[in-house]
């Protein structure tokens, strides 16, 4: 935090080293990210809610794999967003994704047995 005084005028000038992050392959170690489930509108909880994911994986394995987690069928509505706000394509790739979207090293992704974003 750095100030300058103009008279009436106080210039505060903060830098806030919490808000940057380190480029998303500083956090890939053996070709792994974390991953951070959090349950949304009433979705069961995990007891566990961090893993480390292959960056190979599509998305659907990460589907595939929550759904294994919450021992849910392949009938039970799951939506999985990405930091809150979209549905990836199953599709995509987790270090594409982990690329563009993660957060202080993980990649959030917030499930729901609703549409709770989008």
């Amino acid at each position: 935090e750095s100030t300058q005084s103009t008279g009436e005028l106080k210039i505060v000038r903060m830098t806030d080293t919490a808000t940057t992050t380190k480029p998303a392959k500083e956090f890939i170690e053996n070709d792994k990210v974390v991953i951070l489930f959090q349950a949304t509108g009433g979705a069961p909880q995990l007891i566990r809610t961090k893993f480390k994911l292959k960056i190979t994986s599509s998305f659907m394995q990460v589907i595939n794999f929550l759904r294994s987690q919450l021992k849910f069928k392949p009938s039970d509505p799951l939506f999985l967003f990405l930091n809150g706000s979209f549905q990836p394509s199953p599709d995509e790739v987790v270090s594409d994704l982990f690329q563009c979207f993660h957060t202080n090293g993980r990649l959030v992704i917030n499930y729901s047995q609703t549409v709770a974003w989008g």
